[in-house]
């Protein structure tokens, strides 16, 4: 304990004062208030409050009196103990070195190059894996104890701790020179284990001669062995490749068949969808004809429309679930047909809203934009493309055009049956032809019911 009470011991000097034993900053008020400016006793409260910063700043900042040469130093080491506390030991030495050469005051320089010794010391013994290093630094310390003791030998500290160092240095070289010695054994164990290593060696790679020469033979013999395995392999390779091609064609014709009963069902699925969608089409354009007629009462149509409408979501949700399993022309068709479906829904919607209002007229106008949604979604689920106009009342030469162009197409058609069965059944052949007839009769019905809608005024309502 004699070793950290001694190591620790740093002194902070104020004006005309000398220097204390303790570990605290003394100050004579007195002296302080007629020799020295508020900055030094500032520094020195600060210091005793731990504050080691702020109290830097104070001392720094302080000045002597002209002629106060009794004080010379006193900052300069009170700076040196503050940053010795802040463990910043290469600044706390600069500090006690300015300190000491400045300094007229014997006690104070020895206590500032006690400071040094003390910095110094915790320097060396922060190398202590470097036991040269930590040892040339220890001398330096001892060598600053022993200077300090000689400009003032009433300071017994330093006596203290320059035996201390002494002794650390002591163990620090025994050890050392321990761990040279044991460097030495090292080496030379090395040597010899090197040396035994290197017969070893010469022993290994003789029997590794002799296994060489025996693999070499046995290398030979061996691929003599695999040249005629590799004979038989190749037999059984070309019976077993034939064997793979037979049973590569039965998959192939296995998977066509697979394929055609696939498609065939998907075909017959989605014409089971068009005749769905094609009944609710026709259903919703009878509501929007009742209603546009007024032939039934609004909670009648009302009820019908709200069950139209759940058959209607529940297409529209079995289209999208086809198109989450596919990536063909037909998820492309069923997607377009949902996102139709989607609107008509929509439409169907506003329609159950207007007949809860009694408002007929709104209600089958609704029911229209429904139907034709519903009818655009037919026309994508068969994959017919949208290329119509939309038809004007006054245009009926263009109309009448366009169904003697329509007929002519199918009349073309009928005369070209050879190269169309070709590619489907008689049966498919005339579904197809039943399909273009049914469409055109439901486009000329659109057109017809469009060109009503066109004439209808509005009137108020009398119920």
């Amino acid at each position: 304990m004699r070793y950290i009470a001694s190591i620790l011991c740093l002194f902070i000097f104020i004006a005309s004062t000398g220097y204390s034993g303790d570990d605290a900053p003394k100050k004579d008020v007195k002296k302080v208030k007629d020799e020295r400016n508020g900055s030094v006793e500032k520094g020195n409260k600060l210091y005793i409050a731990k504050k080691y910063k702020e109290a830097i700043k104070e001392y720094n900042g302080s000045k002597l009196d002209d002629g106060d040469t009794l004080n010379l130093g006193v900052t300069e080491f009170n700076s040196g103990s503050a940053l010795y506390r802040l463990g910043e030991f290469p600044k706390a030495i600069d500090s006690y070195k300015e300190a000491a050469l400045i300094s007229n005051n014997s006690r104070l320089r020895s206590a500032a190059i006690f400071g040094q010794g003390n910095a110094m010391f915790n320097i060396g013994m922060s190398k202590t894996k470097e036991k040269e290093e930590a040892i040339k630094d220890l001398k330096a310390s001892a060598k600053l104890f022993k200077n300090a003791y000689k400009v003032d030998n009433s300071n017994m500290n330093s006596v203290y701790n320059l035996e201390f160092v002494n002794n650390i240095i002591k163990k620090l070289e025994e050890e050392l020179e321990k761990e040279k010695k044991q460097n030495q054994q090292n080496q030379q164990n090395q040597q010899n284990q090197q040396n035994q290593q290197n017969q070893q060696n010469q022993q290994n790679q003789q029997n590794q001669q002799n296994q060489q020469n025996q693999q070499n033979q046995q290398n030979q013999q061996n691929q003599q062995n695999q040249q005629n395995q590799q004979n038989q392999q190749n037999q059984q390779n070309q019976q077993n490749q034939q064997n793979q091609q037979n049973q590569q064609n039965q998959q192939n014709q296995q998977n066509q068949q697979n394929q055609q009963n696939q498609q065939n069902q998907q075909n017959q699925k989605n014409k089971q969808q068009q005749q769905k969608l094609d009944k609710l089409q026709k259903e919703q354009q009878d509501l929007q004809d009742k209603s546009e007629k007024q032939s039934q009462s609004p909670s009648e149509i009302q009820k019908k429309q709200e069950e139209l409408s759940k058959k209607t979501e529940e297409l529209k949700n079995e289209l999208k679930n086809d198109v989450s399993k596919g990536q063909n022309q037909d998820s492309k068709n069923k997607k377009e047909a949902s996102k139709n479906l989607e609107e008509a829904a929509k439409k169907q919607e506003k329609a159950e809203e207007e007949l809860k209002k009694n408002n007929l007229e709104s209600a089958a106008k609704a029911q229209q934009e429904a139907a034709d949604k519903m009818k655009d979604a037919l026309d994508s689920l068969r994959g017919d493309k949208d290329n119509k106009t939309e038809d004007k009342p006054e245009n009926e030469e263009g109309d009448d055009q366009s169904e003697q162009s329509e007929q002519q197409n199918d009349g073309e058609q009928n005369d070209q049956g050879e190269p169309l069965a070709m590619e489907m059944s008689d049966e498919e052949a005339s579904e197809r032809i039943a399909g273009n007839i049914l469409r055109r009769e439901q486009t000329d019905n659109d057109r017809r019911r469009k060109m009503r809608l066109g004439r209808m005024i509005r009137v108020d309502k009398d119920w």
